[in-house]
């Protein structure tokens, strides 16, 4: 009989895409508002050369302040950008005093109605990732805007973004690993068949009967001490 494994790439892990994507991020701002994007703001006062704070301490970030309620930064495509090949927007924030209460979505044409979007509040005096979905914004074909606007109502003090971009969907790679478990097996080391131990199981519970026939009985025949974090700190 031979069984075949088929091992994927391109997963996620925390967020984290795991393979190369198959289309490589689109920046919109990373220190410089990218080529042909325009600030469209509405009720706003915005600086896209703000020095402090900074993702990364060094470069720019862009200061906004919401001089009124509901007001909105905006940021327009020269085109509008075809979604197929992107899975998210994603963006850092850096909140004001007290944090900052805000809804980040998109719209797919100039004047086009607002996507749904995510509600989010970025935490006082911390850079923070936030990452919104395609689906979350409704699966839209095109992006023409994205926007980050208030949802108290209110003014808003200043409060910092960068590194905004659109997140390429990974590449998906696969691999096939056969085993013919009518072949011979070649024989195991028995040094491979071991466990770690750590230092502070002490010597009273080595010399136990019970665990000596125990661990003979499972096949182990090496022990290593200490195991665990622990054993970083020996060479």
């Amino acid at each position: 009989m031979v069984v075949s494994l088929v091992f994927a790439a391109g997963l996620t892990a925390g967020g984290h895409a795991l393979g190369a994507p198959a289309v490589p991020d689109l920046v919109v701002y990373d220190d410089v508002l990218a080529s042909g994007w325009q600030d469209w703001s509405w009720s706003t006062t915005d600086n896209l050369a703000n020095a402090s704070p900074a993702l990364g301490g060094t470069g720019h970030s862009i200061a906004v302040t919401i001089t009124a309620a509901w007001g909105g930064f905006s940021l327009r495509a020269p085109t509008p950008i075809a979604t197929g090949g992107y899975s998210a927007i994603r963006f850092w924030a850096y909140g004001a005093p007290g944090g900052s209460a805000l809804t980040a979505y998109i719209q797919s044409s100039d004047g086009g109605a607002a996507s749904p979007g995510l509600d989010f509040s970025a935490p006082a005096g911390v850079w923070m990732p936030f990452t919104v979905t395609l689906a979350t914004l409704g699966n839209p074909s095109f992006i023409q805007r994205v926007d980050i606007q208030d949802r108290t109502g209110s003014a808003q003090p200043v409060f910092s973004l960068d590194d905004i971009r659109l997140l390429g969907v990974p590449s998906v790679a696969t691999a096939t690993i056969e085993i013919d478990g009518a072949a011979a097996g070649a024989p195991l080391n028995p040094h491979l068949i071991g466990s770690n131990l750590p230092a502070w199981l002490g010597p009273g519970t080595l010399a136990d009967p019970v665990f000596q026939t125990r661990t003979a009985a499972a096949g182990i025949n090496m022990l290593r001490i200490p195991g665990g974090s622990w054993s970083d700190d020996y060479g």
